[in-house]
């Protein structure tokens, strides 16, 4: 049974936040949920929740005696941040599940995960926490999906593959089997990994090549 008293926090207030908050509301009917930024972008509310803005957001969420909350940010070093900061807290990560999610019986999901409309997480596979599946992304059999990584919409990774922690792999990007892909590393969007990435940095392509910078 559901925890009627939970107060969950969304954590940002852009595109990312609206699925994420039109997910939530789904989820957890009954629980209040408050939308939180710590920058005004004009916005007042989101699906008729109001946005709140704050300078300090532990105090905030304090104040609010905030229970749970997910960060509904997509770039993931604004996402690191935010997860150093509440780790500070009380506050405990809560994740959300789009209701046409498909997530196996024998998969196992982390705490503050989001996983959005159509994504599929199969048997035996690890999403570990703070991180995102996006629209359509896909998690093979035995895959690992690191922590606060992001897996945009229609990402494949399949049988056995897997990411570090800090890792984004950008739209229809494919990592093949039993490939590794390092911590702290981006895939571009259409990208083919079809050997495992072990330094950090930038990649795209298909041949994949790293980005000089």
């Amino acid at each position: 049974m559901q925890n009627d008293n939970r107060h969950i926090a969304i954590i940002g207030s852009g595109g990312h936040a609206d699925v994420v908050t039109e997910a939530a509301l789904l989820q957890f009917p009954k629980q209040k949920i408050t939308v939180f930024c710590n920058y005004s972008n004009g916005r007042q509310s989101i699906f008729g929740i109001p946005i709140l803005n704050y300078s300090s957001l532990i105090a905030v969420l304090e104040k609010n005696q905030v229970t749970n909350f997910i960060i509904a940010v997509g770039q993931i070093e604004y996402r690191r941040n935010f997860i150093v900061e509440l780790e500070k807290s009380s506050v405990q990560p809560i994740s959300i599940f789009h209701r046409s999610a498909v997530v196996s019986a024998s998969a196992k999901v982390g705490r503050g995960v989001y996983c959005g409309p159509m994504s599929v997480i199969h048997s035996g596979a690890h999403v570990c926490d703070n991180s995102i599946v996006n629209s359509m992304a896909l998690v093979e059999h035995g895959c690992v999906v690191g922590a606060n990584s992001h897996l945009a919409p229609r990402a494949s990774l399949l049988g056995n593959a897997k990411t570090g922690q800090d890792v984004f792999i950008g739209s229809n990007a494919t990592v093949f089997p039993r490939t590794n892909v390092t911590s702290n590393t981006i895939v571009g969007a259409n990208s083919l990994v079809n050997k495992s990435i072990t330094e950090p940095g930038t990649y795209f392509g298909t041949p994949l090549a790293k980005k000089n910078v």
